[in-house]
């Protein structure tokens, strides 16, 4: 994101009071499940609210547009966050996930909340990709970013593609991996 001009900054302060009305009307906030609580909800429509100031182009009402970025955004953090919950695995091992290579145990790389593990990850990714080329590799280089904390969309962007590629990419990977059992086994 770019650093926002005066007049940009000035849409966006008047209109804050916006964020909060989209969450009321739409978003139904699950203090229970993480990413879904009331200040990260805010958070997450605030940006888009920089977001649409800097993408405002004056052919209507600035408040109509935000207002349509923000609930966008916002829907789209919740499909996120909700999928990510269905999709968490227990990183202690069961008994029926004993000798689970790590790829089979994280379900996104981001969530990986021991640096432990986020260091094993990244230095197996880092030298599986050395045993690929072409889309698997990209693929495997899109995992590692993951785990250093990039978005799909922020890595689109390096590579100048879009998301749905990356994903792509991504997902030729991880069957790659899983196919050959390249990731340690822990």
């Amino acid at each position: 994101m770019r650093i926002m001009t005066e007049q940009e900054c000035v849409l966006v302060e008047a209109h804050m009071a916006l964020v909060e009305t989209v969450i009321q009307r739409h978003i139904t906030v699950r203090p229970d499940v993480p990413g879904l609580e009331h200040d990260d909800l805010f958070q997450v429509g605030s940006l888009a609210l920089c977001r649409a100031a800097q993408r405002y182009d004056g052919r209507c009402q600035f408040s109509t547009f935000a207002y349509t970025v923000v609930k966008n955004a916002l829907l789209d953090h919740c499909r996120s966050m909700t999928g990510k919950v269905s999709r968490t695995v227990s990183l202690a091992p069961s008994e029926e996930e004993e000798g689970a290579s790590l790829l089979d145990r994280i379900a996104d790389p981001q969530s990986v909340p021991d640096t432990a593990e986020a260091h094993e990850l990244q230095k197996a990714l880092a030298k599986a990709g050395k045993c690929y080329r072409g889309v698997a590799r990209k693929g495997i280089q899109a995992l590692e970013m993951q785990v250093y904390g990039y978005t799909t969309r922020e890595i689109a962007e390096l590579y100048g593609v879009r998301s749905n590629v990356v994903a792509a990419w991504v997902s030729r990977a991880r069957k790659m991996l899983k196919k050959e059992h390249i990731l340690p086994v822990i």
